[in-house]
């Protein structure tokens, strides 16, 4: 995967005006594990911020929240790790049908994970994720550890604890090149955000490849409340990752 330049071969970098980052960001060394938990559909509904953005069904009741744990360490912003609650969506006039985006998630349409938090533990990650994407983040203490050869810890401490998440190390199975859809809604606008990616993935479905335990912090009891976890859905591992977060887009 690294004989070429690959993903970044022919990239025109410039300054974002208002925020002064270097776009596109750049990401040489980096993970990115997304940990799909199911979720009660009630709660998520109030919290989509546009009338267009509808959570994925999983039957009449049931939907998914996603955990995102992102580690930079090399890239065009300094090296960060963010935790990020997101929430499957579509994109439409209405809802999916129950279950078909999830099991079509290669090849539905307007399909992707709006951000509803994002703990990161940098000042310079979160000045770029709030300005340049409108990303709703908290500056948090994200903290990795390896508690033995095959599961990673990670813990998310604002004061309070929000919330742990254990993932079982995957074997690196395939190279992989393919785009991630993030949303999130800035000034009123639906911000898409393409993140493009080339890294060893892996994913699994079994229960204990993310488990999850949440603390007495507002967010975690807020999750917890939500009936997210313990165990996964599913577990999609990113590994070895070079990928480029393109400059967002606008929709109507």
């Amino acid at each position: 995967m690294f004989r070429s330049k690959g993903i970044f071969e022919g990239i025109e970098i410039f300054t974002d005006s208002n925020s002064g980052v270097e776009m596109p960001v750049r990401y040489y060394r980096a993970e990115m594990i997304v940990s799909l938990f199911e979720a009660d559909l009630e709660p998520l509904l109030p919290l989509m911020p546009h009338p267009r953005m509808h959570p994925v069904r999983r039957g009449n009741h049931k939907s998914a929240i996603s955990i995102i744990q992102t580690v930079c360490n090399h890239g065009s912003l300094p090296p960060y790790r963010s935790v990020a609650i997101a929430i499957p969506i579509t994109i439409g006039k209405w809802p999916a049908p129950s279950y078909l985006p999830l099991l079509f998630e290669e090849s539905w349409p307007n399909k992707g994970l709006f951000i509803y938090k994002e703990a990161l533990n940098t000042g310079d990650s979160f000045s770029a994720m709030t300005e340049v994407w409108g990303y709703p983040a908290m500056l948090t203490e994200v903290n990795h550890d390896m508690i033995d050869d095959n599961h990673l810890e990670t813990t998310v401490t604002e004061e309070e604890k929000i919330l742990a998440v254990r993932i079982k190390r995957p074997n690196y199975v395939r190279e992989e090149r393919k785009d991630l859809m993030f949303y999130s809604v800035k000034q009123g606008y639906v911000c898409e955000n393409i993140v493009r990616i080339e890294a060893s993935e892996d994913f699994s479905r079994r229960p204990d490849s993310s488990v999850i335990v949440f603390g007495k912090h507002p967010l975690g009891q807020q999750l917890k409340a939500m009936g997210v976890g313990p165990y996964c859905l599913a577990t999609r591992s990113f590994l070895d990752m070079k990928s480029v977060r393109l400059q967002p887009r606008y929709l109507e």
